[in-house]
């Protein structure tokens, strides 16, 4: 997903007669759902660590049978697996226990009352075989995801509060194989319109706020999206649908995919009522954050909109 100017060769005749050759600049379009290759490896957004299980919780689990305890880690950490590779899933800690020790019926049931330390075991056996790092939401959002209890107090919201993320950690070669082998699907080409509408989310939004040393999420809204999309690529309308009809096939079906990367938290969605219209706006999810970074945002939307990358906003990501 490249933007830039090509060259056009232009013939004319001078004054002498002579054939004159010039050349020309144009602008090449672009297509956005062309297919984009992650890597997670140069992504650093810091994270805290995975909680430690109490002691006692911990010594409950490694009492158990061997083989119960063995059955139980590969159920989950192959469920886990499955749903970081898809890349369709978010990772739900509490719902993944569930359902990984549902799947052996009652054989498993003593391991419902030690799924921290479960959890921990399976964590670690994707990062010990397969190289996956499993991690909770990124420290520079936590503010931003969470909530003020009545006693005052600020917490990481219900939502955020058991899911986790699945990052690819393994260095690849030159020609991004292992990348090409996780991504280029036929979801691929959705990852490139996922590219390109945070970048404009991020890069183009408004900050609610405005700090030197704390994060503070840029919004977007719908018009503005879909306004700067049709700009990169035609075959996206310049306006958000009125009414959630399906659009003319000649359109690519945008309002779909928004729905579906708020569902995957790779974007944040807010509505905002004002002069009795309902005003969308979208912002970078946790997901976004961690799998393709604030840095590789910045540089991307330079390079489609064929500007100078803003060194304040790459600044901005050290310090916060």
């Amino acid at each position: 997903m490249r933007s830039g100017r090509g060259k056009r060769r232009i013939e004319d005749v001078n004054e002498d007669g002579l054939d004159v050759f010039e050349e020309e600049e144009e602008e090449e379009e672009i297509n956005v759902s062309q297919k984009v290759l992650f890597s997670q490896v140069d992504v650093n957004e810091l994270t805290q660590s995975i909680a430690d299980p109490h002691r006692t919780e911990e010594s409950r689990f490694e009492s158990l049978n061997s083989n119960t305890r063995e059955k139980a880690i590969m159920n989950l950490s192959r469920l886990m697996l499955f749903k970081c590779v898809s890349g369709q899933h978010n990772l739900d800690r509490l719902k993944c226990i569930e359902e990984a020790l549902k799947a052996d019926g009652e054989a498993l049931s003593q391991c419902k009352q030690v799924g921290n330390a479960l959890f921990k075991c399976a964590c670690s056996r994707l990062k010990n075989v397969f190289g996956f790092e499993v991690v909770p939401v990124p420290d520079f959002m936590l503010d931003e995801l969470s909530t003020k209890r009545k006693d005052g107090t600020i917490e990481l919201s219900s939502k955020y509060k058991n899911r986790f993320y699945v990052l690819n950690k393994v260095p690849d070669d030159n020609e991004g194989s292992q990348s090409r082998a996780l991504h280029e699907n036929e979801a691929s080409s959705e990852k490139g319109l996922l590219m390109v509408i945070l970048a404009f989310a991020y890069c183009k939004g408004v900050a609610s706020s405005f700090s030197s040393t704390k994060y503070s999420a840029r919004w977007i809204t719908e018009e503005q999206l879909y306004n700067l999309l049709h700009t990169v690529d035609p075959s996206i309308p310049e306006d958000p649908p009125i009414t959630p009809r399906k659009r003319s096939s000649d359109y690519m079906d945008v309002d779909s995919s928004l729905k579906k990367f708020v569902e995957l938290d790779y974007l944040l969605l807010q509505k905002v009522e004002h002069d009795g219209e309902t005003i969308k706006k979208y912002s970078m999810g946790p997901r976004s954050a961690l799998e393709i970074g604030r840095r590789q945002l910045i540089h991307f939307c330079a390079e489609i909109l064929g500007e100078t990358v803003d060194e304040t906003m790459l600044n901005e990501t050290q310090n916060t």
